[in-house]
């Protein structure tokens, strides 16, 4: 995450932040890559209802609430582009507004979705 523009890093730590509250682990769930045993894949189509990028956080607690086990391993040399600079040496847009707004949408959309499940584990406290 260190070589990620500051846009991501800032914003994915809030996301990854709030799931550490909720469950004590320190994950980095908005950059990550999934494998999943079918029984995993199954408790995720019958259960899963989050259709946009932030089944990234809905995944592995929806797994988890269906008892299986999860677990996180990080990895090093993941790099990120966004597709018009897939032939670029670096992403260079942190210095563009709208660039942050949309990453702020993005870590909404993850928010919210930890705030749906949260509020389904323990109604009424997370308000």
């Amino acid at each position: 995450m260190n070589a990620c523009p500051r846009r991501l890093r800032d914003t994915e730590a809030i996301v990854n932040h709030i799931h550490q509250l909720a469950t004590g682990r320190t994950w980095d769930l908005m950059f990550a890559v999934r494998a999943m045993s079918p029984e995993a894949a199954s408790v995720v189509v019958e259960h899963g209802s989050e259709d946009s990028i932030a089944n990234d956080v809905e995944w592995p607690l929806i797994v988890e609430q269906g008892g299986l086990g999860v677990a996180y391993r990080e990895a090093d040399g993941l790099s990120y582009r966004i597709r018009q600079d897939f032939d670029a040496d670096a992403d260079d847009h942190d210095a563009d507004p709208i660039q942050w707004v949309a990453r702020v949408e993005i870590a909404n959309l993850h928010a919210q979705t930890l705030k749906r499940i949260l509020d389904a584990w323990q109604p009424g406290r997370h308000g």
